[in-house]
C-alpha cells in the first residue's frame, strides 16, 4: 500500500523485520511506552527513498525512513491493534490513517485502547468506544498498573 499526502512524502507498508527492530524501539521510546514483547505481528510505514534495509531488503538495525508501526495482537479469538506509533515528526502526515486502514483491510474487527486525546482521530475513521469487557484481560492489563493512567484516559475501542 502506499500513500501520500500534501503535508509527508510517500511511503509504502510492509511487514517488520529483524532490520526494523531499531526503528519500533525508538517509537516505542519517543511515545513513552517503553518495550515491547516480540507477540503478535508488526508493519512499518517506510518512507520512500529509505536505505534497502529500511524498506526490509536486507542489512540490520536501519531505522531512518521508517514513520510509524502498527502491531496486531490476536487474544482470546480477536485482533488488537496493540500498539500504533507515528514518529512525531510524521505526526499529522497521514501516517497512522494509512497504518489504521492497511490493518483494517487486512484483519477486519480490530479492538484496541486509545488514549484519550486521540478518540477524536480514531471516530474520524469510523471506530467507536466500547466498554473494557470487550477488551482481552491480556491487553487491557497493560493499562490497569500503568503510572500514566490518569493522564492518558484510556478507552476501549472498536473498528468493525
Amino acid at each position: 500500500m502506499a500513500a501520500q499526502s500534501p503535508a509527508s512524502p510517500t511511503y509504502a507498508i510492509v511487514e517488520s523485520g529483524s532490520e526494523h527492530s531499531s526503528a519500533i524501539a525508538r517509537l516505542t521510546l519517543q511515545a513513552g511506552m517503553g518495550s515491547l514483547s516480540d507477540r503478535g505481528v508488526s508493519f512499518v510505514a517506510v518512507e520512500d527513498g529509505a536505505s534497502d534495509a529500511a524498506k526490509g531488503e536486507g542489512g540490520e538495525g536501519e531505522s531512518a525512513g521508517v514513520l510509524g508501526f502498527v502491531r496486531i495482537v490476536r487474544s482470546a479469538g480477536r485482533d488488537y491493534i496493540c500498539p500504533i506509533v507515528v514518529d512525531a515528526s510524521a505526526q499529522g502526515g497521514g501516517v497512522g490513517q494509512a497504518l489504521m486502514t492497511f490493518a483494517h483491510e487486512r484483519f477486519g474487527t480490530l479492538r484496541f485502547v486509545a488514549r484519550g486525546e486521540a478518540v477524536p482521530f480514531y471516530e474520524s475513521l469510523g471506530c467507536r468506544e466500547t466498554s473494557w469487557s470487550d477488551i482481552a484481560l491480556d491487553i487491557s492489563s497493560d493499562c490497569v498498573d500503568c503510572p500514566d493512567r490518569a493522564g492518558c484516559a484510556p478507552q476501549p475501542m472498536v473498528w468493525d
